[in-house]
């Protein structure tokens, strides 16, 4: 789950490949289409909202982050 995987980039533990692979199918890549690019970055998007709603984060930081 997406949601572990960010656990662990946060905490710097390793990932293993299978969960590497499985992220990296929403990271936008070049050739994508403008639809699914927005897809993957509204996916990407909910999973990080999930992970603040779980521990409780306001989310300023993320947005911080991504320049909102």
């Amino acid at each position: 789950q997406v949601v572990d995987v960010i656990a662990r980039l946060r905490t710097g533990a390793a990932i293993s490949k299978q969960e590497e692979e499985r992220f990296k199918r929403y990271i936008p890549r070049s050739g994508d289409t403008p639809q699914s690019i927005q897809q993957k970055l509204g996916y990407l998007r909910d999973q990080f909202q999930m992970v603040l709603d779980r521990t409780g984060g306001s989310g300023s930081d993320l947005q911080a982050a991504a320049g909102l």
